[in-house]
């Protein structure tokens, strides 16, 4: 009995701490993308390297193009955006959204959705995001598969 009480408690304690909720406290200031997942292709924008779904590098080679041609075509045109495409989080539960040719600046609430929260923007919008060692992943449950991760800029 006496174990069984441990293993509940220690059960809990694990529960309570993986399901963790995000503050405002926690988003605020700007963070800047480092990776993004479109349907299975990918860029890190750290190391520049770009990964091809292979739903993607079909549609390439049906169109006739080279698909390692295009694929250091999408690096030579992420590399001089990279420093535009980042998040705002300000006091008062305000966000902005930064990418080339695009600001978006929204309010929003945060909901908790078990293991992760939601950013409920103003306009209804759902966002699912989780912190863990200071990147922050962020998903929209309405876009599949795709996600973006961001680092907090020092």
């Amino acid at each position: 009995m006496k174990q069984l009480t441990h293993a509940a408690i220690a059960f809990f304690v694990l529960f309570t701490v993986q399901a963790q909720t995000i503050t405002e406290k926690d988003l605020l200031g700007t963070w800047n993308v480092t990776f993004i997942n479109l349907k299975g292709t990918t860029i890190d924008f750290k190391t520049g390297e770009v990964k091809l779904s292979d739903e993607a590098a079909a549609e390439i080679e049906a169109s006739g193009q080279d698909v390692e041609e295009s694929r250091q075509g999408i690096i030579k045109e992420i590399e001089p955006i990279f420093n535009e495409i980042f998040l705002d989080f300000k006091p008062g539960l305000v966000m902005d959204f930064n990418a080339p040719g695009e600001k978006k600046n929204t309010t929003y609430t945060l909901k908790p959705d078990g293991e992760a929260t939601l950013i409920v923007r103003s306009d209804g919008k759902e966002l699912k995001i989780t912190l863990k060692d200071g990147i922050l992943n962020l998903s929209n449950p309405e876009a599949d598969g795709t996600a973006l991760s961001f680092e907090r800029k020092k």
